[in-house]
């Protein structure tokens, strides 16, 4: 029986399953745009559901409210989202994480269930907090003015945002996956449509509790699996849940496997809190754990196991101690509670409405129950709408034909803005402000540029934007072109524009004069207030052309190197501001014939990885001290572990020298010692942890990053063909060195070699890596040999330079390590004078870049908090930073699992054993990339160099549609 998905929609061609939205409303500050109504009766007040979708340009303010403050569902400027469901009295919830991620929409659902007296909150499919309430009517859906944007009966505290597809379900608490699903292509969440009468998405009249069961030990309540699928917590009540207690466990193998965002509910007895012999767990097919041992009755908990495929079976576990067991209450798919024999459906009830805010009558209910809104403020003309193109769908593809000249017929996607979060505001006084939907630039400081780039970035092809001038002096404006490499531009404190860098191209508004390198020169008319300002910029011929009021002024710049470049604009003193837009709205001029708009469909890599998830990913478990497996959603080749709540070494284990001994070989971080035994077993689809203390010891807990190389089948593998000859596998080429073994993944561009030197000090070794193109990065270390160091090469840094993983040194001007020469499309080079020796074997991890999956840059830092933003191309998953510029300063490891909402600020040492530390919210990471947020030398000096080394969670845009989902 296949699986059961989320979703199952009719779907555009060549694309997975999913709605297409037309585009969203842009609510903003500015103009104190909002929607209002007053019901006419009060409506259910204890159980409802709100779902929308909402790209946030970090204003601060009131996105829902009813009764003014009697409701309110808040964006505060930090990014943290606040609940208050009926004023003071019931006090307000402020989620932990913070939501600044400007280039991609939030998925947001506000399951209100003051029966059961809890509040859940949804982002994207997983729940994100909760809010506890008391069994009474809450303000919201009572006879009183509901606001959407600003507070409902002041009329103020507005932000500004993008928002689309607003459901209101009166009378029933709804999970998300009633309103989206879980692309099973793109490992994304995607919307979809919702109509009165509508099933569940996963109850489909299954009786759940019907599966095998299966037990073990004699500490079971028995008869209590359907307790799990009735809908009632029963916190408190033993024989109200699965219950196992007394070295026991109860088993379901599901009638049907599950595949989306799980989650369960659970807890333990109230004795085995305080038993430090206990192991309480609920355990899916899959080997991912929830340990249950801390949370007393009744203090349980919903816990997310993310995103998983094909779950067959739960278990609720008590292995050991006197403790009272585990309880297993409820399980849910997609935040919808699995219920046995359910087959209900969706009823808006009295005061329920359906807003798709994609089309210009975006106030009225398109639910059937006439619900209707008023707008307020809103003064939207054709070229300048209230709804834009930008939409949740993602990447819609559609033609860009733009036909006279106030005509657009651009695609809905995802539309490039102007990023609040890559400006230039000198020393973070926020003189500079992105307002309008992030399509104005304004500056408020006399006498210095404000700058600010767009979200999306352009590498080949040809694109066009328009940008009108609105300021009462404008004569210091500036439009164009800028190269984002960290290497060239950077924000800092200096009087910067689009056009003061090396690959920055601008042109001027005071003397229409061209500006690049800081440098002006003569060009075309002068412009001001009112102007228009085309920017067509063709890639692939490396030309910009400036029009204004669709006159061109002649082709500005030619041969411009490529790279990754922006749309720029920049301006000084008070009240100037630019208006851009990048097709999202109707062109106020024809574009150039063949240019397209700046959008998601247009910017997707011809090849990019769908599905990295499928090459790397991130474990956490618990160690119990006996063996047991972890899974991911591919069989590893290389596997890293860390002990995150006590110190320990970084273990470092692959599959080729495992092969190579026919047993288990570990080697440590920071350590530089030889290759003993340990590490984790490699089974398929995941790792085996064994007893070994570093991996598994009780009580602690751990985190497992693991990549997919070309498989273990023998002892030469190159995509999952196994040879037994280097000849046979293709690595030919080996000078000085004879290789002993290989996994080489061609497609996601890694590869582990182990090759014994044959050379004597000081001579050139040649090393076959196998992949298709030159190595970004590459970690190497001799195995035999006592005391040396792990040497890394980064393509930023190049081939004359060291520095070493295990170190806090930067880097330094060596020539052994990397023989002075870059590496080739087909071999390494290194020496034997440096981290290996004559008679030893080495192994060597190398990395290339690979659109939508991986990726190895440098940055500098700025000084201050607020720090660069780096594109990526996709959201990452594991991100590794380290300063190269100076010495002592550690390596970190970031990544999303440990880390499940902004900021970032859990990180881990290859150049330390320590713990796991948190004291510094160092960075946020987000749909496109990351943002340095603190001014901490170590992520951030003014000038300072740094090195990173970054995979994806999810591409930015990919084959099918999708997009990764704002963070």
């Amino acid at each position: 029986m296949g699986a059961l998905l989320a979703g199952g929609l009719p779907g555009l061609l060549n694309q997975s399953s999913a709605q297409v939205i037309d585009g969203s409303v842009k609510f903003d500050k500015t103009s104190s745009t909002y929607l209002t109504r007053t019901p006419a009766s009060a409506g259910n007040r204890k159980v409802w559901t709100l779902s929308y979708w909402i790209k946030l340009s970090g204003d601060g303010g009131h996105l829902l409210s009813a009764n003014n403050d009697g409701f309110q569902f808040e964006y505060r400027t930090g990014g943290q989202l606040l609940f208050a469901n009926n004023g003071s009295t019931s006090g307000n919830t402020t989620s932990t994480a913070s939501f600044r991620d400007p280039s991609a929409f939030y998925h947001v659902v506000i399951q209100h269930d003051a029966v059961n007296t809890i509040s859940r909150f949804y982002i994207n499919g997983e729940q994100n907090f909760t809010s506890t309430l008391s069994n009474a009517d809450g303000t919201w859906n009572n006879n009183t003015s509901h606001n959407i944007n600003g507070r409902s009966t002041s009329n103020d505290s507005y932000s500004s945002f993008a928002m689309s597809q607003v459901y209101f379900i009166d009378g029933q608490a709804l999970g998300p996956g009633y309103f989206g699903f879980t692309d099973s292509l793109t490992g994304t969440w995607r919307p979809k449509k919702v109509r009165q009468g509508d099933t569940s998405p996963v109850n489909d009249g299954t009786v759940w509790s019907s599966g095998t069961k299966t037990t073990t030990g004699s500490g079971l309540y028995s008869g209590t699996w359907d307790k799990v699928f009735d809908g009632i917590m029963d916190i408190g009540v033993a024989n109200g849940a699965v219950y196992v207690y007394n070295n026991s466990s109860a088993t379901l193998t599901f009638p049907k496997p599950l595949t989306g965002y799980i989650s369960v509910f659970g807890s333990n007895g109230s004795n085995s809190a305080t038993d430090s012999a206990r192991t309480d767990q609920i355990v899916l097919s899959d080997g991912s754990i929830f340990d249950v041992s801390g949370l007393n009755v009744p203090n349980g908990t919903w816990y997310n196991f993310g995103y998983k495929e094909n779950i067959t079976s739960i278990r609720a576990e008590h292995n050991a101690g006197s403790g009272q067991g585990t309880f297993l209450r409820a399980i849910a798919v997609n935040g919808v509670e699995l219920l046995d024999n359910d087959t209900s459906s969706v009823d808006f009830g009295t005061n329920g409405f359906y807003l798709p805010m994609d089309n210009d009558d975006f106030n009225i209910d398109k639910s059937g129950k006439g619900n209707n809104w008023t707008k307020q403020n809103f003064s939207g003309t054709f070229n300048d709408p209230d709804v834009l193109k930008d939409s949740p769908s993602g990447a819609v593809f559609g033609g860009r034909a733009q036909t006279g000249i106030t005509t657009t017929s651009s695609a809905p996607s995802n539309y490039a803005t102007l990023n609040p979060i890559n400006i230039n505001d000198m020393t973070g006084t926020t003189s500079v402000t992105v307002s309008d939907g992030n399509l104005t630039v304004a500056n408020a400081r006399n006498g210095y540029f404000g700058s600010a780039l767009s979200t999306l970035s352009m590498t080949s092809g040809k694109y066009y934007c328009e940008a009108t001038v609105d300021s009462n002096d404008a004569t210091t404006l500036v439009c164009g072109i800028l190269k984002i490499d960290p290497l060239e531009y950077r924000w800092g404190t200096s009087d910067e524009q689009v056009g003061y860098f090396t690959n920055g191209y601008g042109y001027r508004s005071n003397n229409g004069n061209k500006v690049n390198n800081n440098s002006n020169s003569s060009y075309g008319a002068s412009y001001g207030n009112g102007n228009t300002i085309g920017i067509a910029f063709n890639l692939d011929a490396g030309t910009v052309t400036f029009y204004k009021d669709n006159v061109s002024q002649g082709v500005a710049y030619s041969s411009i190197p490529a790279g990754q470049y922006a749309f720029g604009f920049s301006c000084s003193e008070t009240n100037n501001k630019w208006k851009v837009n990048f097709g999202q709205k109707p062109f106020k001029f024809p574009p150039p014939v063949g240019f397209q708009v700046l959008n998601a469909a247009n910017v997707r890599p011809e090849t990019v990885i769908t599905r990295p998830d499928q090459y790397v990913g991130t474990v956490l478990y618990e160690g119990t001290g006996s063996a047991f497996n972890i899974n991911y959603n591919f069989t590893p080749d290389f596997a890293w572990v860390k002990g995150r709540t006590f110190a320990s070494n970084h273990q470092i284990s692959d599959t080729v020298r495992n092969r190579l001994v026919g047993g288990l070989r570990r080697l440590e971080l920071p350590t530089g010692q030889a290759q003993d035994g340990g590490g984790p077993g490699f089974i398929n689809s995941g790792l085996n942890i064994n007893t070994g203390a570093a991996i598994n010891t009780d009580d602690q807990n751990f985190v497992a990053w693991c990549w997919k190389a070309g498989g273990n089948k023998n002892t030469f593998n190159v995509d999952d063909v196994g040879y037994a000859s280097a000849a046979a596998a293709g690595l030919t080429g080996a000078v000085n060195c004879t290789q002993e073994g290989a996994s080489v993944g061609t497609k996601q561009g890694f590869s582990i070699t182990v090759q014994e030197a044959t050379s004597s000090s000081g001579a050139t070794m040649q090393i076959p890596h196998g992949l298709t193109q030159k190595p970004d990065f590459i970690i190497g270390k001799d195995i035999d040999t006592a005391s040396t160091n792990w040497g890394v090469y980064h393509a930023s840094l190049g081939a004359t330079k060291k520095i070493d993983l295990d170190q806090t040194g930067g880097s330094a001007t060596n020539a052994n390590y990397w023989d002075e020469t870059e590496p080739t499309s087909s071999v390494i080079y290194t020496n034997a004078a440096s981290f290996m020796y004559t008679s030893s074997s080495f192994v060597l991890y190398s990395w290339h870049n690979v659109p939508g999956l991986q990726k190895f840059g440098l940055y500098n830092g700025s000084g201050g908090g607020n720090g660069p933003f780096i594109e990526l191309g996709f959201k990452p998953s594991i991100l590794i930073i380290k300063r190269t510029d100076s010495s002592g300063d550690h390596w970190f490891i970031h990544d999303g699992v440990r880390n499940t909402g902004n900021p970032a600020n859990r990180r881990l040492y290859p150049s330390w054993n320590q713990t796991e530390f948190s004291n510094v919210d160092a960075l946020d990471l987000l749909s496109n990339g990351f943002k340095i947020k603190t001014g901490d030398t170590s992520w951030n000096a003014d000038t300072g160099t740094y090195i990173y080394a970054a995979w994806a969670e999810a591409p930015t845009f990919n084959l099918y549609g999708g997009q990764s989902n704002a963070r």
